[in-house]
């Protein structure tokens, strides 16, 4: 094995074969956090679209010239949840993975009726190597 291939994850082989780069949606209503997220994930290879909210998410969704390939959403944000959105896109796109992400526990979104549901959760504050495995997993499934 070459030390181009080592490591390799289906994600990677499936970016070989497409046409276009891996999609990323990022809806995050904090600038510092979607700055931090968007220098992660392009560096990372991804193409990242951004979003401070769900209007502007949904209209990115509607004008992207390449299809979104997953949606890394905070879950708590002013004006429409990230749950409620990430659930009415996984409806209109059902292709479109999902990730996501909150300064609050699990448990805590539990209580409040937010529930993570079966899509990968990130719990606030993560570390690079969270967020990339998280992202790898989520294209992989």
């Amino acid at each position: 094995m070459t030390g181009a291939f080592r490591g390799a994850g289906p994600w990677q082989r499936m970016e070989k074969k497409r046409e276009h780069p891996v999609t990323i949606l990022v809806i995050e209503d904090e600038p510092m956090v979607r700055e931090v997220l968007q220098i992660t994930l392009e560096r990372s290879g991804f193409r990242v679209l951004m979003a401070g909210g769900g209007d502007e998410a949904l209209d990115l969704c509607e004008s992207s010239p390449e299809p979104i390939d997953l949606v890394l959403t905070d879950i708590v944000m002013p004006g429409t949840s990230g749950a409620d959105l990430a659930g009415y896109l996984g409806i209109r796109y059902p292709r479109m993975r999902t990730v996501r992400m909150s300064g609050f526990t699990e448990a805590m979104l539990s209580a409040s009726g937010m529930r993570r549901g079966e899509t990968p959760f990130l719990q606030k504050p993560f570390t690079r190597e969270q967020l990339l495995a998280t992202v790898r997993g989520a294209l992989e499934t």
